[in-house]
Parts: C-alpha cells; sequence; structure tokens
C-alpha cells in the first residue's frame, strides 16, 4: 500500500502472509518532510508454532524481540521481552481453576520479574 501527497509518495506499507493467512512481516517506511524520500523504514517479523498456530515469536525493529509460551489448552504462561539476547521483562501468567473437570482462561495471576529472574510486580485476581 502506498499513501501519496499531491502525488509524491510519503509512506508504504507491505505485508506478507503464511499459508494460514497469519501475517508473517510487515514492512514500513516513512518520508518525514513529506518530499518523497522514503527513510526510516521499520520491519516486524512473526513467529508462529507449526502445531497449533500459536505466536511463539514478535520481532519489532530495535534490540528487542518478544518470545511466547503456551500451556497445553493455549493459555499464555509466558511472555519474555529479550534485549540484545537477554530477558529483560518476563511475565507468568497463572489461570484459575474451573469447576469440576472444567479449565477457566481467566487469568488469576500475573508475575513480572526484571531481567527474568527479580519479581518486580505480582497480581492476584479472584
Amino acid at each position: 500500500m502506498t499513501e501519496k501527497h499531491n502525488g509524491t509518495t510519503v509512506q508504504t506499507y507491505n505485508a506478507t502472509y503464511d499459508n494460514a493467512n497469519r501475517i508473517t512481516r510487515h514492512y514500513y517506511e516513512v518520508s518525514p518532510s513529506w518530499n518523497g524520500t522514503l527513510n526510516n523504514g521499520s520491519a516486524y517479523t512473526y513467529t508462529y508454532r507449526s502445531s497449533d498456530g500459536a505466536l511463539t515469536n514478535f520481532n519489532p525493529p530495535g534490540s528487542c524481540s518478544y518470545v511466547y509460551s503456551y500451556d497445553a489448552l493455549k493459555r499464555l504462561t509466558q511472555s519474555d521481552m529479550n534485549r540484545h539476547g537477554s530477558v529483560f521483562l518476563r511475565r507468568n501468567y497463572s489461570y484459575l481453576a474451573g469447576s469440576g473437570s472444567n479449565t477457566s482462561t481467566l487469568v488469576s495471576g500475573l508475575n513480572i520479574k526484571l531481567n527474568g529472574s527479580t519479581s518486580i510486580r505480582n497480581y492476584s485476581y479472584s
């Protein structure tokens, strides 16, 4: 997709999808001064688990990346924000038990850790 202003391209957007129609990459460029010189391009990539299609990695521009983990019920159990290849911020999720043999998708707890080990926030829900 291209956006023009008075006939001059001021931004572009491209997206790539896999066979399951999930976005795998998108790229965005902008002309900050609206003169047609495109720079400040940014690429974002997405990776999915082949067995069930769950998002496992998100890579925005720069030195950060995100890694996602799930339980057998496909509930998010952990998300890591990595900077320069190391865990910077980790979020661990727990879920309320369902009644009887049922399960729940209601979050019961969230623990946030700095550098993957030092707990900085802990939330409980009931």
